[in-house]
């Protein structure tokens, strides 16, 4: 159940890291 959501989380964020772009 929570488990898409946080792995959304952890895209976001990986993009954000990668992408430097929030």
């Amino acid at each position: 159940m929570l488990r898409s959501e946080i792995s959304d989380l952890i895209k976001y964020i990986h993009n954000c890291l990668t992408k430097t772009k929030c």
